[in-house]
């Protein structure tokens, strides 16, 4: 039996490990965006969160081909929450 898991990644963690993410997208698992610096997404655009998110979902398209759907997002609050 095969299970399909649900991987949040780093932009910062994808240097050197791009054949472990191809595995990943090979093999059928979500893989999600977890920031590029791992910063609370509730602070201020003008703070670069946006950047993170597009800078990681470049570099997940540069390696597997697919932009991810799915991102983590943390409140002000750091509550966790899901983006699709």
């Amino acid at each position: 039996m095969k299970f399909r898991q649900r991987f949040f990644l780093q932009g910062q963690c994808l240097a050197g490990n791009e054949e472990i993410v191809r595995r990943m997208h090979a093999e059928g698992h979500l893989i999600g965006n977890h920031t590029f610096h791992h910063v609370q997404l509730y602070e201020s655009i003008r703070r670069g969160s946006e950047e993170e998110v597009v800078k990681t979902n470049n570099a997940i398209y540069e390696i597997t081909g697919n932009i991810p759907s799915i991102s983590v997002r943390r409140s002000g609050n750091g509550e966790r929450g899901w983006t699709l």
